[in-house]
């Protein structure tokens, strides 16, 4: 009946909190002898997407980061773009990650 309603991703979640909380039932509390949720089956999650911005996309995002009060922001997103590389993986960059003779980061 929940199949019917929800998404495949949404059961899945929805049968892993139920059998975490028979687990914890079961091991810490002794409340019951088994974990029933360990014997129904889950319907598959669907494959996730890629998703890249359209050429329109980018250059709306690169306008509004140069409009931006935040001065480091448009070189930030244009190295995102360039590179793949992550949030944190940008923002930690240090001189000593560059080299310059290759043209690459570290």
């Amino acid at each position: 009946m929940l199949k019917q309603q929800k998404s495949n991703s949404t059961v899945r979640r929805y049968l892993s909190v139920l059998s975490h909380m028979y687990t914890v039932g079961v091991r810490e509390w002794n409340w019951i002898e088994d974990n029933p949720v360990r014997k129904v089956s889950k319907p598959k999650e669907p494959r996730g997407r890629v998703r890249f911005l359209s050429e329109e996309e980018r250059d709306r995002l690169l306008e509004s980061c140069k409009e931006s009060k935040n001065r480091h922001l448009y070189t930030v997103v244009v190295l995102a773009l360039s590179t793949g590389g992550r949030k944190n993986e940008l923002l930690s960059l240090q001189w000593k990650d560059v080299d310059f003779k290759r043209g690459i980061l570290i």
